[in-house]
């Protein structure tokens, strides 16, 4: 079963999912709230121990027997530190790259893409599709 060390924060951060025996293997993410994260992976290893069946959401995990895995968690903390640190530990990353939403700065303020045409009244599809036609941030989340 999964084995959640610590208490996560309901913060940002980047989290692990780490087994060591028989190899060193390791799932690495981003999230806005690593306690729901948290609470979401023991939810899934909680459902594929009752139920053979049931497939854990990263391809090449349900190779591995579903004891000995642990949830470790760190706020204030880049990704792709975290995976270089475990690479030259010798860990193989299951996941070779994670979704990453990058911020930009608009009118003094760094959010995302979807944060900033969402507080500008823009769709985000209207917004993008502006963006790719090489409009302007002014031009791109003008209402």
């Amino acid at each position: 079963m999964l084995q959640v060390r610590g208490d996560p924060p309901h913060d940002a951060g980047v989290y692990v999912i780490v087994r060591d025996e028989p190899e060193k293997v390791v799932f690495v993410g981003t999230t806005s709230d690593l306690r729901q994260r948290a609470s979401i992976w023991v939810y899934n290893f909680k459902q594929a121990s009752a139920n053979p069946e049931f497939k854990l959401p990263v391809k090449g995990m349900n190779s591995f027997p579903l004891d000995g895995w642990s949830f470790l968690a760190w706020t204030k903390v880049d990704e792709g530190p975290v995976r270089e640190v475990l690479v030259s530990n010798g860990y193989r990353i299951l996941n070779k790259q994670t979704r990453h939403r990058g911020t930009i700065t608009y009118k003094g303020k760094a959010q995302t893409f979807a944060e900033h045409a969402r507080d500008a009244g823009v769709s985000y599809e209207k917004a993008y599709a502006r963006w790719r036609r090489g409009k302007t941030l002014e031009e791109v989340f003008q209402a």
